[in-house]
């Protein structure tokens, strides 16, 4: 009977501090994904006008309502860490396009520059 009490209690500590680290491990991962979601808008704001419209035309529809969520303010941040997981997939892909019309955009302005001289 004490036995099977003490497994009790046992079972109940370790649920409670799993659960404990599991909501700490999402709180870290959503500031991550915050911070990237600001990289993201940064290297966006950085785009001409031509290359931004290439890149809403680019995206697919859940990259679409996953970045219209970061220039609204609106991310739909979880505490479930599959959720935030499909998150972080979505936002590299969009990153990912971000930084090839970066780079097109950076080799089109040096070579503006240079037949311009």
């Amino acid at each position: 009977m004490t036995l099977g009490i003490l497994y009790l209690v046992l079972i109940f500590i370790f649920f409670y501090y799993g659960k404990k680290n599991y909501l700490q491990k999402a709180k870290r991962i959503n500031k991550n994904l915050e911070e990237f979601n600001l990289d993201i808008l940064k290297t966006y704001n950085s785009l001409n006008l031509n290359n931004q419209s290439r890149l809403l035309n680019g995206l697919t529809d859940i990259e679409s309502y996953y970045f219209n969520s970061i220039m609204d303010n609106s991310f739909p941040y979880s505490q479930n860490i599959n959720k935030v997981q499909t998150y972080m997939f979505h936002l590299e892909e969009i990153m990912k396009k971000l930084k090839i019309l970066k780079r097109k955009q950076i080799k089109e302005d040096s070579l503006n520059n240079k037949l311009s001289y």
